[in-house]
Parts: C-alpha cells; sequence; structure tokens
C-alpha cells in the first residue's frame, strides 16, 4: 500500500492508493483509520482545517490530489467509479471523464426533453418535459425516467419514450 499525505490541515492526514484515510492521533501516537459515509453520493471524511473548523473533503478529490497531481480539478472533469461503488476509492476504480461522458455512462436522460406517450389503442400524448409527463401521470420522475430507459410499460398499458 502507497501512503501520501494530505496537506494543508491542522492534523496530520495521509491517505493510500486504495482509499483509505488515515490521521496521527498523538494521545496514542499512531495513525487512526478515519470513517467514510456517504453524502450526496459521495464518499466523504471530515477533516479539521487550519482554522480548526471541520470539513467534509470528498475522497475522490483527495485521491486526485494526492495521486493524479489535480488532474481532475485541473482539466474540470468529473471522477467515476468503474465498478459503482461509492466507497471504493481506490487508484484503479476511479475513472475521468468529461460531464457529458458521465451522462452517457451513467444513462442520463435530459430533464428538458420532450416525452411522449403511446397508449395501447394508437392515440399519443406529448409532454413539454420529463418532469411534466411524470407530474400530469402520478409518476416520479425517477420511475419514469427507469420505465424510458428499459421501455417498460406502466401498469395502465403506457408506453414512455424521449422525443429525439
Amino acid at each position: 500500500m502507497i501512503w501520501k499525505n494530505i496537506e494543508g490541515y491542522k492534523v496530520p492526514y495521509r491517505v493510500s492508493d486504495e482509499g483509505v484515510v488515515e490521521r496521527w492521533s498523538a494521545r496514542g501516537q499512531k495513525w487512526c483509520v478515519m470513517r467514510q459515509r456517504l453524502r450526496g453520493g459521495r464518499a466523504i471524511v471530515t477533516l479539521r482545517g487550519v482554522d480548526d473548523r471541520q470539513k467534509a473533503v470528498a475522497v475522490v478529490r483527495l485521491m486526485d490530489e494526492a495521486f493524479f497531481d489535480g488532474y481532475a480539478k485541473k482539466h474540470d472533469l468529473v471522477i467515476l467509479h468503474k465498478n459503482g461503488a461509492k466507497l471504493d476509492c481506490a487508484v484503479e476504480n476511479l475513472l475521468f471523464c468529461t460531464r457529458q461522458e458521465m451522462g452517457q455512462r451513467t444513462g442520463g436522460i435530459g430533464r428538458r426533453r420532450a416525452v411522449v406517450r403511446h397508449d395501447r389503442k394508437g392515440g399519443a400524448t406529448v409532454y413539454p418535459t420529463i418532469q411534466a409527463a411524470a407530474e400530469q401521470n402520478g409518476l416520479t420522475r425517477t420511475t419514469l425516467t427507469r420505465w424510458m430507459k428499459t421501455k417498460q410499460l406502466d401498469p395502465r398499458g403506457y408506453l414512455f419514450e424521449v422525443l429525439a
């Protein structure tokens, strides 16, 4: 395991190439593993700044600074997890891409796209956005998006699709 020091904080911290963050315990004279938790879809740790305030920092940002020399930040790139596990921040699991590539990889459908609802009798209804289609059909946007991706019928037999 390779360790790199994290600079700019009151307490000595370090991060490994496997995405483990540790802090130096002056009382115990040893390195202690810090607990990571998910917030906003990212693994974060809480570090104490020079001003003695706690700061939530994304582990992928620490990895970017320590092992990639801030490549993602310098080039305005997004960091994704290859295996989809947000708490797995190992170097070999991180992938740099643009925001557009991220949308293509994660299967995002833009909110401002028109949606058409087909019924069993051949009729069609057009909605200006996914949100409007979801609201007018008593669905959540997430459910509607999932059904459009999988081309699944809703319980009433409607088929929704995004207009190109």
